[in-house]
């Protein structure tokens, strides 16, 4: 046996795979898992980890926190791969260039970014190189910019359809996770196109992560009316679908929902979805969807978003319909469940349990809430990568807690499902559903000799998610994590000087 770099002596392995626990020792060498057993094989470093649990690090497929603050808020989350695959990114190849130029503390990726393109195609945005460019250094930054504009949101010509085939295509043989549909965004869209880009993921063999279309409480407008279009387009080009956060799309009706997704999965179509664990939700305020007009449909009022770069919970329609005029991009807060209501809760559970669903952040980058005057500064902070992120910036929680939550609050506090399988739905269930089109997958969220490295450590008892929208708080009880065999936690401690993700590519 490889002599070994590290071993995790005492710990009790999550196998979700097996589906079962045991005390093992766990040894890590060149970036592998090499040693699994009771026995103590000599190592550089041995890591007593006795009363904690060990098991796979978590891959998060939805997070926008495309950037070294926010791998670094993750990495204290237990996640070690954190892809961008709702947008995904456009133009592709730079940004990945850009992420490897700078480092990234977990693994990182792209899926082919849909919306983006149709910004490029119907709108005329330049879509920059982002070594070039430090207002467009991570794919939401043209998603916050270019909110207001409308072009890209219309429906699009037979003649602009096929651009936007062609780039996406482009994006794919440069080794895009598959395509990030955004459709709630620019909701317009044609079926035909929609239609298009399901044959070319079929063609890649790589899946559609979709916004779905509808999220309302209004017959034909509804998560149901959703599921039933994604699951006709897996169904008539025999690509693979996954719905992006059900918890927030389907907060209308979700049973109903639920159950069209059971059938098209009985079917024996490919159909995957995901959720995080918040009854408050997050996005642009500019969001087509979150038009004073369109909130009743939804079961809101203009009272149920918060503004964060101002922390004002809007007052009334008039207020809402200002601030999406001026600033469109800015972050908003969405209370879609109330999690102290009982049947409010529920309601969240039941999105969170849905069986085969995985647990997926929506994590979002950190934002400035101080005055003008001192931006500039507290962009170059961010710029230089400081730590730990000043008081002036805030993020949803699901940016810095989605997995411990799940563990902490879904199994722990709730019992709403076991360990292993809470554990599997953070690491197995989002590495099967990436693994036909990104071979990538085949060598993580397992507890195998031979498997990446990449493991999380935690004491369950002590593990602390953050639940505070107004001051960014690290998760706390991860001890350790690895990526790739390397220490980017030790000891509860984020390791600023590690850097050791790598690119994930399709192909």
């Amino acid at each position: 046996m490889t002599r070994l770099q590290t071993l995790l002596t005492g710990g009790t392995v999550v196998d979700p795979e097996a589906g079962d626990t045991a005390v093992l020792n766990v040894g890590i060498a060149d970036g592998t898992i090499a040693y699994l057993g009771t026995d103590t094989p000599e190592a550089d470093t041995v890591v007593d980890v006795s009363g904690k649990y060990v098991t796979p690090g978590f891959i998060d497929l939805h997070s926008h926190a495309q950037n070294v603050t926010g791998h670094r808020l993750q990495v204290l989350d237990g996640v070690t791969t954190s892809l961008e695959l709702e947008s995904g990114s456009a133009p592709l190849g730079p940004m990945y260039a850009w992420a490897a130029h700078e480092g990234r503390p977990a693994h990182f990726g792209y899926s082919a970014g849909w919306l983006f393109t149709r910004m490029h195609v119907l709108g005329g945005v330049d879509l920059v190189d982002p070594l070039d460019s430090p207002d467009f250094r991570k794919p939401l930054d043209y998603f916050s910019a270019y909110a207001g504009m409308e072009e890209h949101k219309q429906e699009a010509t037979p003649e602009q359809v096929e651009q936007i085939l062609a780039l996406l295509r482009q994006q794919l043989e440069e080794g895009a996770i598959g395509v990030g549909v955004l459709l709630g965004y620019a909701s317009a869209a044609s079926r035909e196109e929609i239609l298009g880009v399901g044959r070319l993921c079929a063609e890649f063999g790589r899946p559609m992560f979709c916004h779905g279309r509808f999220s309302s409480n209004i017959e034909g407008s509804t998560c149901v009316e959703t599921v039933e279009e994604l699951a006709a387009v897996a169904r008539e080009t025999g690509c693979a679908v996954h719905l992006c956060h059900f918890n927030s799309t389907g907060h209308s009706t979700i049973e109903e929902a639920a159950g069209v997704i059971a059938a098209a999965v009985a079917e024996g179509l490919t159909f995957t979805t995901e959720a995080y664990p918040f009854g408050t939700s997050s996005t642009v305020i500019g969001a087509e969807f979150l038009a004073p007009d369109r909130l009743a449909g939804q079961g809101i009022t203009a009272q149920s978003l918060v503004f964060l770069p101002t922390g004002e919970r809007i007052a009334d329609d008039a207020r809402l319909a200002e601030i999406r005029a001026t600033e469109p991009g800015g972050l908003a807060l969405i209370d879609y469940y109330v999690e102290s209501e009982e049947g409010s809760r529920n309601e969240l559970v039941k999105a969170l349990t849905l069986p085969g669903a995985a647990f997926a952040s929506d994590a979002m980058p950190v934002t400035y809430r101080g005055d003008a005057a001192g931006a500039a500064e507290a962009a170059a902070r961010l710029a230089a990568h400081e730590w730990p992120v000043g008081d002036d910036f805030i993020c949803h929680p699901r940016s810095t807690s989605c997995f411990a939550r799940a563990l902490a609050w879904v199994h722990r506090d709730l019992g709403a499902l076991d360990l292993v399988e809470t554990v599997r739905r953070c690491t197995l269930v989002p590495a099967r559903i990436l693994e036909a089109g990104v071979p990538a997958m085949a060598r993580k969220g397992r507890m195998a000799i031979g498997a990446d490295a990449d493991l999380a450590v935690f004491d369950l008892a002590a593990l602390t998610p953050s639940t505070d929208y107004f001051h960014i708080t690290p998760t706390v009880g991860f001890d350790h994590v690895y990526v790739a065999g390397e220490a980017v936690v030790a000891s509860g401690e984020l390791v600023t000087s590690s850097f050791p993700g790598t690119a994930v590519y399709g192909g």
